[in-house]
């Protein structure tokens, strides 16, 4: 039998959550970025490191730098659901990681997620965010990779397949952004460029928990614009995403800034 059976408390949940997701926009020398990022602790987003590194390219912008919550019509947004972005509080190059201020006003931010959990390989999870720049949409995840040597290994062979079909290029970035990086795990899905920052939920109990955050895909060239050509025949299926161990995440953000870690996770490791 086919298809993917899910509780109505399940569906529930990833509604509730989706209060939280919101579109980065970001204007950049090469146009506009967007991104997915979602919203934690007292006044933060959270989204990937790699998004908050292009904001520098568009500085000069800073005005119309800016999330949107609730992003779920092709007609556009209300401009209650739209948000300034301030400075970035965080970023950390292991976990591909970084977190946002929000410019408040008089308005009531959404409401954070603040519940959090590692990973589990036999446990799916709900990706909610804006892959290609849409509209709000979530993709299940079922297929998991944690175990360091599983990942070592599928470097190793995906990096030989993509050496051998480009002439050269490796599947990744070192030194942070390798498919064997311990802080981080590895998944398929279904999402691709824009839906980095978007975060991984699942419904323990009755409860949402984030476990993770998506960062990256491999082989790393077959999202570059200039490799459209390249990637024609490298099949979909041998692409692999790759999303961040939060439990690695608070570790680093509690040696950095351990009132923001607070904040974010509360006082609590991870389970």
């Amino acid at each position: 039998m086919n298809g993917h059976v899910e509780t109505v408390l399940q569906s529930e949940a990833k509604v509730a959550a989706a209060r939280s997701v919101c579109k980065i926009f970001s204007p950049t020398k090469d146009g506009t970025l967007t991104a997915t990022g979602f919203r934690v602790g007292s006044r933060f987003i959270m989204t990937a490191c790699h998004v908050t590194s292009r904001f520098l390219e568009g500085h000069q912008y800073a005005a119309e730098k800016f999330v949107v919550f609730n992003y779920k019509h092709e007609s556009g947004f209300n401009e209650e659901d739209k948000f300034h972005l301030g400075k970035t509080v965080f970023s950390n190059l292991e976990t591909d990681i970084s977190v946002v201020e929000l410019e408040c006003d008089s308005r009531t931010l959404p409401p954070p997620l603040r519940l959090f959990c590692s990973p589990v390989s036999d446990r799916g999870f709900h990706l909610i965010g804006h892959s290609q720049g849409n509209i709000m949409e979530t993709n299940f995840v079922d297929k998991i990779c944690i175990d360091n040597r599983e990942k070592a290994k599928l470097r190793n062979e995906m990096n030989e397949k993509s050496i051998n079909y480009t002439g050269g290029r490796h599947c990744d970035c070192p030194p942070h952004d390798k498919i064997d990086n311990p802080h981080r795990f590895l998944f398929l899905c279904r999402f691709t460029k824009g839906g980095s920052g978007a975060p991984g939920v699942v419904l323990i109990g009755n409860k949402i928990y984030v476990t993770t955050v998506l960062l990256w895909g491999y082989p790393n060239w077959y999202f570059d614009p200039t490799m459209e050509e390249k990637k024609v025949n490298w099949p979909v299926g041998d692409c692999i995403q790759q999303g961040v161990n939060l439990k690695s995440l608070q570790e680093f953000m509690f040696l950095a800034y351990p009132d923001l870690s607070i904040d974010i996770f509360g006082d609590q490791p991870i389970p």
